[in-house]
């Protein structure tokens, strides 16, 4: 079940050294993916589903962040085409982010290249929360938000598509404002993942 996957992502933070997670992990496979904030865990995997999943530890006090898709089985042509666009808006929107612009331009970076893409009205989050000691906190990667990026912000990127009853994707990294230029701290692939 989904539980069963948070119950070991829980696991495996404290076996790798984490003092403990920064939020409940989020496990969200078939119909599910599709909403963005869900928090249930009963279902049973099947095949060709596609789960979210969000997760991140708290180490010394600071808190960790990251989200992949990954698909059980052979996606549809559909839902590869799908997943690049994702990944494209998250890594263009991590490379644009830099000292200097504002919070609302790396939104709309990622923003613009969903709704190019004819999936505008299915990016239903904001693309970003600053993380910290806490979780979520300022700066706040949404549309009308003109607080400037400088050095030490540290947020996360995670464009999504979600079509409402049928699937949802998201791509999440933690980048770090450092030297003027995005840092990106998370290392794990962004290639497409097949169970």
């Amino acid at each position: 079940t989904e539980g069963d996957i948070a119950k070991r992502i829980k696991e495996l933070f404290i076996e790798k050294g984490a003092d403990d997670i920064s939020f409940e992990p989020i496990v969200a496979s078939g119909p599910n993916s599709s909403k963005p904030h869900y928090n249930d865990d009963k279902r049973v995997i099947e095949d060709r589903d596609i789960i979210v999943l969000d997760f991140g530890g708290r180490y010394k006090g600071y808190c960790s962040d990251m989200s992949r898709t990954v698909f059980v089985g052979k996606p549809t042509k559909e839902q590869e085409e799908i997943y690049n666009i994702v990944r494209r808006a998250n890594t263009e929107a991590e490379l644009f982010a830099r000292q200097g612009v504002t919070a609302s331009e790396v939104d709309k970076k990622a923003r613009d290249i969903i709704k190019e893409a004819g999936y505008g009205e299915n990016f239903l989050n904001r693309t970003g929360h600053g993380i910290g000691m806490a979780v979520h906190e300022a700066p706040y990667i949404k549309e009308g938000n003109d607080v400037v990026l400088k050095d030490g912000m540290t947020f996360s990127v995670e464009p999504g598509i979600y079509i409402a009853g049928r699937f949802g994707m998201r791509i999440e990294n933690i980048v770090l404002i450092e030297k003027g230029k995005s840092n990106i701290l998370n290392k794990f692939t962004k290639e497409m993942i097949i169970l």
